[in-house]
């Protein structure tokens, strides 16, 4: 097995870089750009959707949903504003409470990204 990977390494490196990229083509094989990860980030303006939240959810949650208009748009700076207004209470800033739950509140689907 260690023979056929040498071999391997070595028609690796007697191929051109187009070749290779051909080749992790065919295989599938992506490349990251830089500074991305593998987790979508959620950006832009919000609004909140008509699905009705659940008792289980952490008190956080809870008062961001209800603070989010359904009527116009937001942007997390606006929505952390209208949050603290309406009982969030935290000793971080919240902008930071806001973008940790943005997209858990996306993808439960009661935030809708615009």
């Amino acid at each position: 097995m260690n023979k056929m990977f040498e071999n391997f390494k070595t028609m690796l490196g007697e191929i051109s870089d187009d070749e290779k990229l051909e080749l992790r083509t065919l295989m599938g094989i992506t490349t990251p750009l830089k500074g991305t990860v593998s987790k979508t980030r959620i950006t832009g303006k919000f609004i909140r959707t008509e699905k009705v939240y659940e008792n289980n959810l952490n008190k956080q949650m809870s008062v961001l949903i209800k603070s989010l208009p359904s009527d116009r748009e937001v942007d997390v700076t606006e929505w952390s504003k209208l949050s603290i207004e309406n009982g969030l209470e935290t000793q971080q800033d919240p902008v930071r409470i806001v973008t940790y739950y943005k997209k858990n509140l996306v993808e439960m689907g009661f935030v809708k990204q615009i």
